[in-house]
């Protein structure tokens, strides 16, 4: 019998190899697949994808290292074996196949298509290409403008996340023995109950979320290694500070007693803190989310980590302010990536010039 699942790649991809230098541009992987139309008022905005890259572009035409930073298609989808690597088997047929539940569905938020299955195995593949981009390759940092679907769990999917591409992402990292360990900064408003809960009996990927107490999920949340609920009337300061007690702790509990040479960093950079988010009930604005995500990018300095971003959340009404918070993740990727030689702490990556 044949299936929708036979038109995808199936087994894990071969590990390619890669050069000894540092690569020299900053890559950002988008693919016109990741926007996929829906009905008319779904509350999922659909343009974000769109959104940040005429953005991402537009910054670009007005600097004049538009050089340093590559817009590229994901290499290859992600495949089912690889998928099963984070995921129960079933879980992923079902959604392959378009064998969920209509209550399924629902908790996921979107529509089954056989289009809608290749959008999601293309952001996973793009998550997959960035790792392999900064773990063989040789770039520092790299990028993935979509992903991030941390909700996902090992045996369903829930807001709005299918298929949790970070865990994926560490999953094969580890089975390709690149890195040992994995560690997980999500700050995305949103708690990541879904990597939590797939990795809650692994000690080698570490998961550090800081979230709105008060926001989505409400009912499903699972404790991953450290969790930081912020209130919604947090000041920025208060903030700020919970970002590095957490980035402390990280160093702390996990990176102190492991092998930093042979650790990964994923960042879910979500910017739906922002004050016009229409989910996010944080009031943070770009240039505080531009001083968060130095933080992070500062400590992976300091630590000689390599790191890959995902987008998050994002959910302005209009999309335009998140839109230029994602490209600001963007360009100050990009700042470490030209900075990555320095060892030292004295590193500073904060203020894009385009800040509004």
């Amino acid at each position: 019998m044949t299936t929708f699942a036979t038109k995808l790649p199936q087994g894990i991809r071969k590990l390619p190899s890669g050069g000894s230098t540092i690569a020299n541009r900053l890559r950002v992987y988008f693919s016109e697949s990741y926007t996929h139309p829906l009905k008319e008022k779904h509350p999922f905005p659909m343009e974000r994808y769109q959104a940040v890259q005429k953005t991402l572009r537009e910054r670009l035409a007005q600097t004049f290292d538009s050089s340093q930073i590559d817009v590229v298609e994901p290499r290859q989808l992600a495949s089912i074996k690889e998928v099963q690597l984070a995921h129960d088997p079933n879980y992923v047929s079902n959604f392959i196949n378009g064998n969920l539940s209509t209550q399924e569905l629902r908790t996921i938020g979107f529509p089954w298509t056989e289009q809608f299955v290749k959008r999601t195995m293309a952001i996973t593949g793009a998550t997959i290409d960035a790792m392999l981009d900064v773990l063989v390759h040789g770039h520092p940092v790299s990028c993935n403008a979509a992903g991030g679907t941390h909700h996902a769990m090992y045996n369903r999917g829930e807001g709005y996340c299918i298929f949790n591409d970070l865990a994926v992402c560490a999953r094969l990292a580890q089975s390709w023995q690149l890195v040992d360990y994995v560690i997980i900064i999500d700050l995305d408003v949103h708690q990541g109950n879904g990597t939590a809960q797939i990795f809650a009996e692994d000690p080698t990927v570490f998961t550090f979320s800081l979230h709105g107490d008060k926001n989505y999920p409400w009912k499903s949340r699972v404790a991953g290694d450290l969790d930081i609920s912020v209130p919604d009337d947090i000041s920025t300061t208060a903030y700020l500070d919970s970002v590095n007690t957490g980035l402390q702790t990280v160093t702390s509990k996990f990176l102190a007693k492991i092998n930093p040479k042979r650790t990964l960093v994923l960042y879910q950079a979500g910017v739906d803190p922002l004050t016009s988010d229409r989910w996010g009930r944080l009031k943070m604005t770009r240039d505080t989310l531009q001083r968060r995500n130095a933080m992070v990018f500062e400590w992976c300095a300091l630590h000689n980590l390599p790191i890959v971003t995902t987008m998050g959340g994002g959910y302005s009404k209009p999309i335009d302010e998140a839109a230029q918070a994602h490209v600001d993740v963007f360009f100050q990727a990009k700042q470490f990536h030209n900075l990555r030689q320095i060892t030292t702490p004295d590193i500073h990556i904060y203020n894009t010039s385009t800040s509004q």
